[in-house]
Formats: structure tokens, C-alpha cells, sequence
């Protein structure tokens, strides 16, 4: 677990929390994660399920629990799993199914396009809400509000958007193998 811990700590993020709780509360975190798991799931799997072994699983609630477990920095499949069978939110997001490390591996490996079209959803979501919140009233007139100088969804910014998308997947992955090395 130290490599982890060296990781984490040596990562460096310009625009986001590491955990996106940070700017919102996580009830409300996790209506956004369900929102864009809805519309990501629409959008790839329609009305199918994803199987495995033989058992069906709603692709939307993948979608969402994996979403929301890394928007909120919980990335290795073995952590998610124990959350849910202890943290009766993450059991509300898992939908009281029995979910497994190998499981939640095996979709993220397959269904990647879409678990990226929604965690990009997500994030958005939070930063929309979080700037919005912050800031007054706009005026008609009035400038878009920016981090760090950026207008919102410029190409700059969707540019980091989608690479904080792919750094919060590729960890998952990172976390996962350096389980499976110990």
C-alpha cells in the first residue's frame, strides 16, 4: 500500500480534487453519478445488460458506482467491492447486487468508451455546479466563470478535462494491477 499512498501524493491535478467530495456533498455527488450513468448507459447499451459468468447486471449501475467511486478517489476494484458491503450509499449506487473485484475489472476493461463518456459527464456536472454556486448571478453581459483562466469547455479546458477522465481510469487500472503483483 505505500506505492499507493507515493502515488497519490506525487500526482499533481491543476483543476480538480483528488476527491471531487471535496466541492459538493456526497448524496448530491451521487445524483450526478447516476444522471450520467443514465445517459452513458442510453447511449451504449441501450437496453441490454452486461454478463458475466451466466449473471445479468444492469450496465448503468456499473456505470455509476464505478463513476462515483473514482470521482471520489476510491480507484482499486478490491476497495470498491469492500465498500460495498459496508457503506450503505455504496450499496444504494451497486443496487444491493453482489458486485466483485473481477466483475467491476472485467467491465471497466470491456465497456471503457462508455465509462469515460460518463465520468467526463460527472466531472463536468460537479465543476458546472461548483462554479455555479460560486459564483453571482451572471449578468447577460457578464464573463463565463473560469479556473485558472480557462473558460469553460474551451478547447484547453476540455482538453484537461478529458485527461483527468483517462488519469482517474488509468489509475484504477495501476491500483488493480499492483493488487493483483502483491
Amino acid at each position: 500500500m505505500n506505492t499507493i499512498t507515493t502515488l497519490l501524493a506525487n500526482d499533481a491535478q491543476e483543476h480538480f480534487p483528488y476527491d471531487l467530495s471535496a466541492w459538493m456533498d456526497r448524496q448530491q455527488l451521487m445524483g450526478l453519478a447516476l444522471q450520467a450513468a443514465a445517459e452513458a448507459g442510453s447511449t451504449h447499451f441501450g437496453a441490454g445488460d452486461f454478463i458475466m459468468a451466466g449473471e445479468r447486471y444492469r450496465p448503468q449501475v456499473l456505470l455509476a458506482l464505478l463513476s462515483y467511486s473514482y470521482a471520489t478517489g476510491r480507484f482499486a476494484s478490491s476497495l470498491i467491492e469492500q465498500a460495498i458491503r459496508e457503506d450503505e450509499k455504496m450499496r444504494y449506487l451497486a443496487a444491493n447486487s453482489r458486485l466483485d473485484g473481477a466483475l467491476l475489472r472485467c467491465f471497466r476493461r470491456r465497456h471503457r468508451p462508455a465509462l469515460k463518456e460518463c465520468l467526463l459527464n460527472l466531472i463536468r456536472r460537479v465543476w458546472e455546479t461548483r462554479h455555479h454556486r460560486m459564483s453571482a448571478p451572471l449578468r447577460a453581459n457578464a464573463a463565463p466563470p473560469t479556473v485558472q483562466g480557462l473558460v469553460p469547455w474551451n478547447g484547453r479546458f476540455m482538453r484537461d478535462l478529458v485527461c483527468e477522465v483517462e488519469r482517474r481510469i488509468d489509475r484504477a487500472v495501476q491500483f488493480d494491477t499492483m493488487e493483483m503483483d502483491e
